[in-house]
């Protein structure tokens, strides 16, 4: 059984404040169902606790540095050619909000 995320997720702010509830569901459905569509959903949110900004993938890489600095390829239309490298894993997912918010 996972861990809650809940306190990670009170705990995290924008740039513009508390998390909305939709940024707020984002997080969660990725934690809860982590896959490539979701993680595209959430890899770019910005979570700052004290003025220090990081995105949810900026988190990532930070507590895990093989993590891929590069995301799916697309053509110039936008168009993905190839999924992401690697995805966070749940517990890394967790882990990486924990360092974002304290």
């Amino acid at each position: 059984m996972q861990q809650s995320i809940d306190i990670e997720l009170e705990m995290a702010r924008t740039c513009f404040g508390e998390l909305t509830l939709e940024q707020r569901n984002r997080l969660l459905a990725y934690y809860e169902y982590p896959s490539d569509e979701t993680w595209d959903d959430v890899y770019n949110l910005t979570i700052m606790p004290y003025g220090h900004i990081n995105t949810v993938w900026q988190a990532i890489c930070a507590i895990d540095p093989t993590f891929p600095t590069r995301g799916p390829c697309v053509d110039a239309f936008g168009q993905r050619l190839e999924p992401w490298p690697r995805i966070p894993s749940p517990e890394m997912f967790r882990q990486a909000l924990i360092f974002a918010t304290h």
